[in-house]
């Protein structure tokens, strides 16, 4: 029986360590600027928006991604309550080594409550979805900015 854990031990450990690479480990992705935009910029938003550029670094095409973030008012406390962050999946083709805006409504998020100025924070790409149907996640932000 000791013998077989060892075995098991040792497979494991080299399913481990073979299947891990750099690419695999890394984003595919850099966030590289995340703003808030407070004002109307139709049809966009009415009231802010956020901006944030993603520059694809894999050697795929991104069909689509889910991103995610924490919203903070101009005090630096949380709009939304404790451990709620905003997601949203956006419909966006980004070539290889290509940046792109993904510009983001929060008008729903915000509704009356308006301040002169918000600032992102926590911001991660959940979920990228290729255009060769592979998929990428990092479901607990590992990788936020």
């Amino acid at each position: 029986m000791k013998v077989f854990n060892k075995l098991l031990l040792l497979f494991c450990l080299f399913c481990l360590f073979s299947s891990c690479s750099q690419n695999e480990i890394s984003p595919p992705y850099v966030i590289t600027q995340s703003s808030v935009r407070v004002g109307k910029n139709e049809p966009s938003y009415s009231i802010a928006g956020a901006h944030v550029f993603i520059s694809n670094v894999s050697n795929k095409t991104i069909h689509s991604l889910t991103l995610s973030f924490l919203l903070f008012d101009s005090d630096g406390d949380l709009c939304l309550p404790l451990g709620k962050c905003i997601e949203s999946e956006c419909l966006q083709k980004i070539k290889p080594f290509q940046t792109k805006e993904i510009v983001l409504s929060l008008d729903s998020v915000l509704g009356g409550h308006i301040h002169s100025s918000y600032q992102l924070g926590n911001v991660f790409v959940k979920r990228v979805a290729f255009s060769d149907g592979s998929v990428w996640n990092d479901p607990f932000g590992l990788y936020a900015e």
